[in-house]
């Protein structure tokens, strides 16, 4: 049995504990639940038609996971969150009508029985697009409803760690046949991955962050007490040297307020590279320590022109976008947001809201994740 999650230190270490060791979900959820001030959590997946999904859950009522798979999977909130923004908290009935929701069946055999009134969800990009969808979420009572608010702040603290525990779950049952090998653990991140002591040094690279950093191209490595990362542009070496340290930091307890995301300019002309900051607490994992050799933050950089640059060429030749709207849809391929998207190409948010929406009327996407899934359907040359 897992024990409750008292502080944001021990629901951190609960989530990567899961990522680590995917039996341990269960545990882990509940831990989650306790921390937010919710009923129960549950991690779930709605199939396409046809398919079965998965639904773990902690907290909740095991008895009823049969019934949910083989006749509710598909229900009011499953189908709403197909189409709902992914990556931040958000208040289920505020996506489905209340009414009709209280007079279905599926209310009457999943959610009165466990008391549910309402739930926080987080939607998971790589489990969510047309026909199914997926994601994190936490049930609430009715007197815990009241609070709503309360328990989607706290939410929102954890949703970029459960966010990369869920991707890394996924990679490692597909790897399942390697998972022993504690390489595979860091080549699972498909980005350059680069793992950060606690003095900021780097202690370990996959093989995408090898060939990115032998470029000397925005990124750079110094060579001082050790192999650190910095930036060819002084300001931005000392903007990621603050980011490195302040994740550092939340490993150690302090406060997990930092920029998580930065934007770093490459010399040679080409864009920006993106780079995301993910502090790693020590006591969350037993599988990494085999990997990391005291990692305490996960840097990873995405070069959005390596990976997409060709599958958004595809789609410009087939659907006739422009340049700028295929940079954008070059972007949203590389599963960056549109703030961020703003900020690599020097633009704003609404212009770059403008393109996307000429992007999804000209593909015949509804979104930036069917756009998304468009651009990855597309081999990449």
């Amino acid at each position: 049995m897992g024990h409750a999650a008292s502080s944001y230190g021990d629901a951190v270490a609960a989530i990567y504990a899961a990522a680590a060791a995917p039996q341990r979900w269960s545990d882990a959820l509940g831990s989650l639940a306790d921390y937010v001030g919710a009923s129960g959590c549950m991690l779930a997946y709605s199939a396409p038609v046809g398919q079965r999904g998965f639904l773990i859950t902690g907290r909740l009522r095991e008895d009823l996971t049969d019934l949910y798979l083989e006749r509710y999977a598909r229900n009011p909130y499953s189908i709403s969150f197909e189409k709902a923004p992914t990556g931040r908290p958000i208040v289920a009935n505020s996506m489905v009508d209340v009414d009709a929701l209280c007079r279905s069946a599926f209310y009457a055999d999943i959610l009165a029985p466990q008391g549910i009134e309402d739930q926080i969800v987080v939607v998971h990009p790589s489990l969510t697009r047309r026909g199914c969808s997926g994601g994190v979420s936490f049930t609430m009572t009715r007197a815990q409803a009241e609070s709503r608010e309360a328990v989607a702040a706290r939410v929102g603290r954890l949703v970029c760690h459960l966010a990369r525990a869920v991707d890394l779950s996924l990679e490692l049952s597909l790897k399942a046949g390697e998972a022993g090998h504690a390489h595979c653990l860091l080549d699972a991140v498909a980005s350059a991955a680069i793992l950060i002591d606690a003095r900021c040094r780097i202690v370990r690279t996959n093989a995408a962050a090898d060939q990115l950093l032998s470029r000397d191209d925005g990124i750079v490595v110094h060579r001082s007490d050790g192999l650190r990362l910095g930036a060819q542009i002084p300001s931005e070496t000392r903007a990621l040297t603050l980011a490195l340290a302040r994740a550092v930091s939340v490993t150690c307890g302090g406060e997990e307020g930092f920029r998580q995301s930065l934007r770093i300019t490459r010399t040679s002309g080409g864009a920006s590279l993106l780079v995301l900051v993910t502090p790693l607490p020590p006591p969350a994992f037993p599988l990494w320590e085999a990997v990391d050799r005291g990692a305490r933050a996960m840097v990873q950089v995405i070069d959005h022109q390596a990976s997409t640059a060709s599958q958004a060429d595809a789609v410009r030749d087939a659907f006739g976008l422009t340049t700028a709207e295929t940079r954008v849809a070059a972007l949203v391929g590389a599963g960056i947001s549109v703030p961020d998207a703003a900020g690599a190409l020097g633009v704003s948010p609404t212009t770059i809201k403008t393109h996307l929406a000429r992007c999804f009327a000209k593909t015949e996407t509804r979104s930036q994740v069917e756009l998304a899934r468009l651009l990855a359907t597309i081999p990449a040359r």
